[in-house]
């Protein structure tokens, strides 16, 4: 699979991705082609199972507390010290495909989430005709009032989410298109659109502000994305 490059440093590239591809022999042999998968660094979350269980999908949850045990959950204990908690969550979180390899369609919820029966097998029964799927924000429309919303809660560092918008607007991004919740992401993750496309966003998450709400936008548009 040949990948773009996910940092500025090309040595960290490689150690990322030699890590990454590591991940996936702790995985055991798939029992199904589609997969829920979640991650908790930090032990900031209980894991929590869906309202119901269905045997068509797994269910895989990284985490780096070793407290955790599960008997739904695939628990893959992660001993690293790459990153801080959240950008090794943001890790597991956008770049499925180097480690998810074996499985067709993914489904990406945020530790915090509680999923149920319906939402699970529709937003699935979905993919077969898209290969990405996310939802609207529920009460920001717009990456300015999301960049906004994270400097008031401290989400980030001002400098950093007023340099990366005000970027975003010279280059030519123009902030029309509504505002995305990250928390749950479906895709197709192993088609080559859709993983160029994880990539480039992961990217500017590295790279710039760690809240992938704020670039997943000017990622579409930069991209002229349009499989969702």
């Amino acid at each position: 699979m040949k990948s773009l490059n996910l940092t500025k440093d090309p040595n960290l590239d490689l150690v990322l991705k030699n890590f990454l591809k590591g991940v996936n022999s702790k995985l055991k042999q798939p029992s199904n082609s589609k997969v829920i998968y979640s991650a908790n660094f930090g032990s900031y979350d209980s894991l929590k199972d869906p309202i119901f269980i269905e045997s068509d999908i797994d269910y895989i949850y990284f985490t780096d507390n070793p407290e955790t045990k599960s008997d739904l959950w695939q628990v893959i204990l992660i001993d690293s010290n790459l990153f801080d908690s959240r950008m090794m969550a943001r890790i597991f979180k956008h770049l499925p495909h180097f480690f998810l390899t074996q499985y067709k369609s993914s489904l990406w919820i945020d530790a915090q989430i509680t999923i149920n029966k319906a939402s699970a097998s529709y937003i699935f029964s979905l993919l077969a005709n898209r290969s990405f799927i996310c939802f609207r924000h529920n009460r920001r429309s717009k990456v300015f009032y999301e960049a906004i919303a994270c400097i008031r809660i401290g989400h980030d560092s001002i400098k950093k989410i007023v340099t990366q918008y005000i970027s975003y607007r010279f280059d030519g991004f123009k902030d029309h298109d509504p505002l995305i919740e990250s928390g749950v992401l479906a895709r197709n993750h192993m088609e080559k659109n859709i993983f160029i496309f994880q990539e480039s966003w992961f990217k500017e998450i590295f790279n710039r502000s760690i809240r992938d709400q704020l670039s997943f936008n000017y990622c579409v548009w930069k991209l002229k994305f349009n499989k969702f």
